[in-house]
């Protein structure tokens, strides 16, 4: 059974990214525009509701910053739709001068985030090495009965935001 669900996720992971590098969506729409394309739909398959914000002024992040962000969230979604059985899914996304900071929260079941994830789930594991390889921050907030609530914060620095100028 593990190694069934071990193989699944891997076949998951390819499949992610190999649409990763030919996300279409993600080079015409940018980052807002494929969250939303992509993750709505996973939320009302669940039957929640879902809410998506933007603040700030949405910019692209250096190599495949929004690549990752991309999936950290659709991960943070899927889980929820998988696990929670929420009735609304979050998703808030702010571009702020010196990080970007994603936000996935759900009202669902939620679980005990300080516990190890069970055998053969790999989903949060899969958001730590996302963040891992952003520099970013992260959280997960959990407990059961309370819903979860996934926050990525990427360091952006000043070298990578072109500075606007005044005309």
């Amino acid at each position: 059974d593990l190694a069934e669900r071990m193989v699944r996720h891997c076949r998951e992971e390819a499949r992610s990214s190999i649409r990763d590098l030919r996300s279409v969506t993600l080079e015409q729409r940018g980052l807002c525009g494929a969250l939303q394309e992509f993750l709505e739909p996973i939320a009302t398959e669940c039957g929640a509701r879902f809410t998506f914000e933007v603040e700030g002024e949405p910019q692209p992040l250096p190599g495949p910053g929004d690549i990752h962000l991309l999936r950290i969230a659709n991960e943070a979604v899927v889980n929820a739709a998988r696990h929670a059985s929420p009735n609304e899914i979050r998703v808030w996304l702010s571009y702020e001068r010196n990080m970007v900071m994603l936000e996935v929260r759900d009202d669902g079941c939620g679980f005990n985030s300080s516990a190890p994830p069970p055998r053969g789930h790999f989903g949060l594991t899969g958001i730590a090495e996302r963040a891992n390889k952003l520099n970013a921050a992260y959280t997960v907030e959990s407990a059961p009965g309370s819903g979860t609530t996934v926050r990525v914060m990427v360091p952006v620095t000043p070298a990578f935001r072109p500075e606007q100028t005044v005309t």
